[in-house]
């Protein structure tokens, strides 16, 4: 795939993931989040779409209650962007706070 329709289509994921958990899910439990990005396979088999969790649940699982609902956000992504195969949808951690803040203390020594 070419590097500028895979930087598109990462885009156009991530906006559409941002849409759908905030107009159509509504029965998933989640602390505030925030997606931070998208890297999409060379294939566009898999898209990985990194969460930054703000403030948690109780329990913690908004990153394990996003990924149950992957296929219905795989679904939605596929038929909005008209693919005839749609990527797999796995949601991970963003780190680079806790990276940002490691740093930090690092050159404060």
């Amino acid at each position: 795939m070419n590097e500028t329709k895979r930087k598109r289509l990462e885009k156009q994921i991530l906006r559409l993931t941002s849409e759908i958990t905030y107009r159509k899910l509504k029965n998933i439990e989640m602390g505030f989040i925030t997606y931070t990005g998208c890297s999409l396979k060379e294939d566009a088999s898999r898209a990985e779409i990194t969460v930054a969790v703000y403030t948690e649940l109780e329990n913690g699982n908004s990153i394990k209650n996003l990924n149950r609902a992957a296929g219905f956000f795989r679904s939605l992504i596929g038929k909005s962007l008209g693919l005839r195969n749609s990527p797999e949808i796995c949601f991970v951690p963003d780190t680079s706070a806790e990276k940002v803040q490691r740093i930090d203390s690092l050159l404060d020594k």
